[in-house]
């Protein structure tokens, strides 16, 4: 389903959506280290299909010491 909705994506979009999954990847793998499977990940099909990939454009930062806080 996430292929699908993928190749209906504009040139441009495509590209962002690359961008936003490598930086939503990165941001989930230091706010859940403990998380190998990536049980609570957001699915590919709905990081496309809502455009989430848009929120992930910059590579979002956590605070170590807060337990997963946001800068």
């Amino acid at each position: 389903m996430a292929l699908q909705v993928f190749i209906t994506l504009s040139h441009e979009q495509k590209e962002r959506s690359v961008i936003g999954a490598n930086n939503y990847v990165e941001y989930y793998k230091s706010k859940n280290p403990g998380d190998n499977e990536a049980k609570f990940s957001i699915n590919a099909y709905e990081f496309l299909s809502n455009m989430m990939f848009e929120e992930y454009q910059q590579k979002v930062k956590v605070k170590k010491e807060t337990l997963g806080g946001l800068i």
